[in-house]
């Protein structure tokens, strides 16, 4: 192999037993020329060789190659390089070469390999083991697959600004971090299944089709963002991330998958993603997120999972976001109310719910139960108020009947519900003249209770309250049906049912009786 070299080899040769690098460019050889060329076979056995006896020009020596490896730059190399099954202490540094056919590192044991701006065909590494970093970056380009599984990387193992077809990463343990940025472009899949890295996996800036990262364990963090895009899914499922998950300032995606996934912390911006999948995922906290823009993200209706609105309001709570997390398990109820409303089974318990979601937010709003009572009771006192102005109200106490001198005459047919707006029919002018409205006439005693229609609703609202309102005073039945005082009647029982409901609801709320899930 000595004995025939091409003039590149012999170049190589010398280079590497004086430490130096074999320089015949900085750019990629565009042809292949004697100058230039390198087989493949001759490397292999050049790096086989150190230390080993070797005959050149009929000359025999112990060949001693610099520990600071094969180097070059500008070379062609023709033929399989299959280093496969072979060990070397020796560093590679193949830069700006092109390799035609395919390299073959599986089942091998490197110190460190740069093929930085380099043009390979394929390359397998299964199994291969690397002490130290191992690098295909500055417009490095791959024809096509390169395969790294199960294979152990000491250090850092980065593919960075370079073009590459499929990429099979699966089961890799990587010593520190692993760069797939900065101008990195994926055509194919990216798989990285069951691999293992101790450092932070940064894929920032780069392009990528899918990637298949489920089960993956990572000690650092993740970074997705500086213009990251990905045309197809990006799949964490089932990972473990020791520090943060950094999605941020990224370009459009199509799935993001995270179920099942352990991660530390969150730091979101999802507006570019169109679909993402959280069930099952646990963090312990968020950064820099809209929460109601996450939720909207979220699968709903038939997709429907409770579990991604649990953990995000716990993480919420956590952090001492307590509103934003009710707010959250707002959200919560009213999917899992609409997906009841689906089936007819349920469809009252669903309407039920919906009543109890808008006025009390199922439990995590108690002021809001407030404001329904208040706005009811202010509604029944204006209802109370005109109705009292038309003779639908008279004293309750029967004693104030057996006093001749009250001249109140009441119609006893009631009166009409045409006349809610016509109160001037209903008014006392003097004490001498028989009136026809007790709530006007000024013939009672001065120590019976006056009609407050504010006050009358107020003592109807509240169960438990006396304001001796409500005992004084009433509706004036009439004998037929379909009068105001009918309605007015109809009316307070409904306050009176509403006060006890949502008093009760109240009080549960607030004793912790009604469970709303804060854990």
């Amino acid at each position: 192999m000595f004995s025939n070299m091409k003039p590149a080899e012999k170049r190589l040769l010398e280079a590497c037993q004086k430490g130096e690098i074999l320089d015949l460019g900085n750019e990629r050889p565009k042809v292949k020329i004697d100058d230039n060329e390198i087989r493949g076979e001759f490397l292999r056995t050049l790096i086989l060789s150190d230390n080993q006896e070797i005959e050149e020009s009929n000359k025999r020596y112990i060949l001693k190659i610099d520990p600071k490896g094969i180097r070059f730059s500008g070379v062609y190399i023709s033929g399989i390089f299959d280093f496969s099954f072979c060990s070397t202490d020796l560093p590679f540094k193949f830069e700006n070469s092109i390799f035609d056919k395919k390299i073959d590192m599986s089942n091998s044991k490197l110190k460190y390999i740069k093929l930085d701006g380099s043009e390979i065909n394929e390359l397998y590494g299964q199994s291969l083991i690397c002490d130290s970093d191992f690098c295909l970056k500055n417009k490095f380009k791959a024809k096509k697959e390169i395969n790294l599984d199960t294979a152990i990387i000491r250090e850092n193992l980065e593919l960075t600004d370079g073009v590459f077809e499929n990429i099979n990463l699966s089961r890799v343990e990587v010593g520190k971090s692993l760069f797939l940025n900065s101008k990195f472009i994926a055509k194919g899949d990216l798989k990285l299944k069951s691999s293992k890295i101790g450092g932070s996996l940064y894929f920032s800036g780069g392009k990528f089709k899918t990637i298949e990262s489920n089960k993956i364990w990572i000690c650092g963090s993740v970074f997705l963002r500086d213009g990251f895009e990905a045309s197809g899914e990006v799949n964490f499922h089932s990972c473990f991330i020791g520090k943060s998950f950094i999605f941020s300032n990224s370009n459009k995606i199509a799935s993001l998958i995270l179920n099942s996934a352990q991660i530390s912390r969150l730091n979101f911006d999802i507006s570019n993603v169109k679909n993402i999948d959280l069930d099952g995922c646990v963090y312990e906290h968020l950064n820099s997120i809209i929460f109601s823009q996450l939720v909207e993200k979220m699968p709903k209706e038939d997709n429907f999972k409770p579990q991604p609105y649990k953990q995000l309001a716990k993480v919420l709570r956590n952090m001492g976001h307590n509103e934003d997390a009710n707010n959250i398990m707002i959200k919560y109820n009213d999917e899992l109310r609409k997906k009841d409303f689906l089936t007819c089974d349920r469809l009252f318990i669903s309407i039920l719910k919906w009543i109890y979601g808008k006025t009390a937010g199922y439990g995590y709003k108690p002021m809001k139960v407030l404001g329904t009572m208040f706005i009811v009771w202010f509604l029944c006192s204006l209802f109370y108020w005109k109705a009292s102005s038309v003779a639908v109200f008279a004293p309750s106490n029967p004693l104030i009947f057996q006093y001749k001198d009250y001249k109140v005459k009441i119609a006893d047919e009631g009166t009409v519900i045409g006349d809610f707006f016509n109160s001037k029919d209903y008014k006392c002018t003097d004490d001498t003249i028989e009136c026809n409205n007790w709530t006007n006439s000024k013939l009672l005693d001065e120590e019976y209770t006056t009609f407050n229609p504010f006050m009358y609703s107020l003592d109807v609202i509240l169960p438990i309250v006396d304001l001796q309102v409500e005992k004084d005073w009433g509706q004036y039945v009439s004998s037929n049906n379909w009068t105001l005082n009918d309605f007015t009647r109809w009316i307070m029982w409904f306050e009176i049912l509403f006060g006890w409901i949502y008093s009760l609801i109240l009080v549960a709320i607030l004793s912790g009786l009604a469970k709303n899930e804060k854990d």
